[in-house]
């Protein structure tokens, strides 16, 4: 399966965070969530991702919230993130 550069990081497969909780905040890295940290992923999975990138785009521009774009479309609002966050295909 050929792999590409994850297109959530660029590659990168991590990035700096800023975490809070009842000890105040800390900085920290996280891995991607999206290639888990290997800075690649398969090509199916990086079209899915553009696929949802442009679905997300789309909707915004439009001033739709995910809740209303998922009743329009028919599926739950779930759903619709994880369509628009690359981890399903809609359809």
């Amino acid at each position: 399966m050929v792999k590409v550069v994850c297109p959530e990081c660029g590659g990168a497969k991590s990035s700096y965070a800023v975490s809070c909780g009842d000890r105040g905040c800390q900085t920290g890295v996280r891995a991607c969530e999206f290639c888990k940290g290997e800075g690649q992923v398969n090509s199916e999975a990086g079209e899915r991702w553009r696929a949802g990138k442009g679905m997300r785009d789309a909707r915004v521009k439009q001033g739709r919230t995910q809740e209303q774009e998922a009743e329009w479309l028919g599926i739950s609002p779930m759903d619709l993130n994880d369509i628009e966050h690359g981890q399903r295909f809609f359809g």
